[in-house]
């Protein structure tokens, strides 16, 4: 099944749903082939049918959220935020021990990427000033992206995106990781 094969109807029960599930009120249609796909790779005929599906089968649900989501993520996506925040703890340095951790939360977090570049950064900018420490939190609605997150194995060509100076930090996978 195809997004085509969706009504507006269906359209739009999927777009309620996003909604009232996940907080997001993007109407796009990838969100409708994302759910297309599940209703495919499930083997139901119809959005009525998934859904009653995806209601008896706990195991489904973490999949049909994630299908509801826009995953927006990048390693150095937002580099003149982290330029900025490497600049106001030059300022602040002394404010934060191993006693006393920088602490960041990154909402919404996807499959990792951007918490892993501020990692990166917080790792050099710990290098160089010794006595710093920080704690990141990543958190996300979407379990299957977590999940990617928490293995943090990435595809060997993302690397092209990560600045050099901070490619030290990375381990390069081997075995069932490799590349």
């Amino acid at each position: 099944m195809d997004s085509s094969n969706l009504s507006l109807q269906d359209a739009d029960a999927i777009f309620t749903l996003s909604e009232r599930l996940t907080g997001n009120s993007t109407r796009n249609s990838l969100t409708l082939l994302n759910v297309a796909r599940r209703i495919e790779i499930t083997g139901c005929q119809s959005l009525f049918e998934y859904l009653q599906f995806a209601e008896v089968k706990p195991e489904e649900m973490p999949h049909l959220i994630s299908a509801l989501l826009v995953h927006t993520t990048g390693w150095f996506r937002e580099e003149p935020h982290l330029s900025r925040l490497i600049s106001w703890l030059e300022e602040n340095r002394g404010r934060y021990t191993e006693q006393r951790p920088f602490r960041v939360l990154s909402a919404a977090c996807s499959t990792g990427e951007e918490v892993y570049s501020i990692g990166l950064v917080l790792e050099e900018f710990r290098a160089a000033h010794p006595g710093f420490d920080y704690r990141i939190e990543g958190r996300d609605i979407d379990v299957l992206c977590l999940n990617r997150a928490a293995k943090a194995v990435y595809p060997s060509k993302e690397m092209e995106k990560i600045p050099w100076k901070f490619r030290g930090n990375l381990l390069e996978g081997s075995g069932r990781t490799q590349g």
